[in-house]
Protein backbone atom coordinates (compact mmCIF):
# COMPACT_ATOMS: atom_id res chain seq x y z
CA UNK A 1 0.00 0.00 0.00
CA UNK A 2 2.96 2.51 1.01
CA UNK A 3 5.30 2.64 -1.73
CA UNK A 4 8.01 5.35 -0.67
CA UNK A 5 11.57 5.11 -1.44
CA UNK A 6 12.60 5.93 2.28
CA UNK A 7 9.50 4.44 4.87
CA UNK A 8 10.94 6.46 7.55
CA UNK A 9 8.55 6.45 10.31
CA UNK A 10 10.41 7.67 13.03
CA UNK A 11 10.89 11.22 11.03
CA UNK A 12 7.74 12.98 10.86
CA UNK A 13 9.39 14.48 7.56
CA UNK A 14 8.64 11.37 5.05
CA UNK A 15 4.85 12.05 5.62
CA UNK A 16 6.22 15.56 4.23
CA UNK A 17 7.34 14.38 1.37
CA UNK A 18 4.44 11.54 0.44
CA UNK A 19 2.07 14.34 0.29
CA UNK A 20 4.06 15.98 -2.46
CA UNK A 21 5.32 12.75 -4.08
CA UNK A 22 2.79 10.11 -3.74
CA UNK A 23 -0.98 10.81 -3.83
CA UNK A 24 -3.47 11.65 -1.16
CA UNK A 25 -4.47 8.36 -1.05
CA UNK A 26 -0.96 7.53 -0.04
CA UNK A 27 -0.96 10.13 2.34
CA UNK A 28 -3.95 9.36 4.33
CA UNK A 29 -2.48 5.91 5.05
CA UNK A 30 0.64 7.80 6.23
CA UNK A 31 -1.66 8.89 8.92
CA UNK A 32 -2.40 5.78 9.98
CA UNK A 33 1.01 4.46 10.68
CA UNK A 34 1.86 7.68 12.30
Amino acid sequence: MNQSPQPTRAGGGWVKVSKNTLSAGETVGNQAYS
